[in-house]
């Protein structure tokens, strides 16, 4: 698969307990070997057990890469969406106020002109509102349709309690922005993305935080880190 330039990639923590007991020597090389796939050289290892550490790690650098170009795609499209309303209603705002202008001579027409135009404006506000009843609570203008169906129940959830803190994102970029953040904590699991959700709500964090999880006996506990609390670009309702 072709992997495109990036500075940098997504490695994961529970590779530390495969290669733990490894020599310095041979985790050197599975490491070297990491580093020249991701910027996409096609790496020669003699060694078996590194080799196959590799193949392993390799198969997660292009699921990530195949979810990245997704997301950059979706984020390209939304954008030009969001550029064309933007002109069209510019557009249509100059025909108006042209129109108003030529009118304006003309009592009776010049007030029947703004009768008409405040009766498309309201219909306009409710094209708007209605464009999609199934978005949160104040986003009902923006597209999701970057959203995989796997992570919608934790994203909403985390955009709703967002609403209730009296924070929102703004535009399209810091929505994409915060739902790619929110796949990079889940290591890819609609569940885990749940799990960061209710961890970073529980917590009365202002932005997601990652969870971390530590062995202790049989049990496992699971604690905040790594908090982001100006990440994303936020405002007040």
């Amino acid at each position: 698969m072709p992997r495109p330039k990036k500075k940098g990639f997504v490695l994961y923590a529970d590779l530390y307990n495969k290669i733990e007991k490894w020599h310095d020597d041979r985790a050197g090389v599975l490491f070297k070997a990491i580093l020249a796939y991701a910027n996409g050289i096609t790496p020669s290892i003699e060694d078996e057990v590194v080799d196959c550490a590799f193949d392993f790690i390799k198969e997660q650098i292009d699921r990530d890469t195949e979810h990245y170009n997704e997301v950059c795609a979706k984020r390209k499209e939304a954008s030009e969406k969001a550029n064309a309303v933007r002109w069209s209603k510019a557009s249509q705002m100059g025909t108006n106020g042209s129109n108003s202008s030529q009118m304006g001579t003309n009592g009776s027409n010049s007030s029947q002109m703004f009768q008409d135009t405040d009766k498309d404006t309201d219909t306009d506000k409710e094209k708007d509102i209605d464009t999609d009843n199934n978005n949160p609570k104040g986003y009902e203008k923006f597209d999701f349709s970057f959203l995989k169906e796997e992570y919608k129940e934790a994203f909403f959830m985390w955009l709703n309690y967002k609403r209730e803190r009296g924070e929102s994102y703004k535009d399209i970029n810091s929505l994409i922005a915060a739902y790619e953040k929110l796949c990079d904590l889940c290591n890819g699991s609609g569940h885990d993305a749940i799990a960061v959700v209710k961890n970073s709500m529980a917590g009365n964090y202002a932005g997601l935080v990652a969870l971390y999880k530590q062995k202790s006996g049989n049990a496992h506990t699971a604690h905040a880190t790594d908090k982001i609390s100006e990440e994303y670009p936020k405002w007040k309702r």
